[in-house]
């Protein structure tokens, strides 16, 4: 997986998923694919 650098001022607003999301976002992701890109800079 590749790790995402955030912001300073963001990452207070970013919480931590539990592993059991983690599991339903990275199943969702494999099975749909990503429909809405975050812009990298």
């Amino acid at each position: 997986m590749q790790n995402t650098i955030y912001a300073e001022e963001f990452k207070a607003l970013l919480t931590q998923l539990d592993k059991e999301t983690y599991a339903c976002l990275d199943e969702n992701l494999l099975e749909n694919g990503c429909r809405d890109s975050l812009p990298l800079r």
